[in-house]
């Protein structure tokens, strides 16, 4: 098991279920955003250490969180 695989199965098992208590709707991917999520992290903080700046990785990670709370039902 890779590094990415080990966020990415617990990232995914919690949103299907959160979509399995309702929380979450049906049409999100949770496969998508398990690997999103931490992609956004890692890309954000290299993109943070090349422009010796931590915009880059604040903005990263909050568009995907962002993202995945548009699929939040409420």
């Amino acid at each position: 098991m890779g590094r990415a695989d080990r966020w990415e199965g617990p990232i995914k098992s919690g949103l299907a279920r959160m979509q399995a208590r309702g929380e979450l709707s049906e049409c999100a991917d949770t496969a998508v955003l398990a690997t999103a999520l931490p992609a956004a992290v890692r890309g954000g903080m290299l993109l943070s250490q090349v422009r010796r700046s931590s915009t880059a990785h604040r903005q990263a990670v909050s568009a995907v969180i962002d993202h995945i709370e548009s699929y939040l039902v409420r």
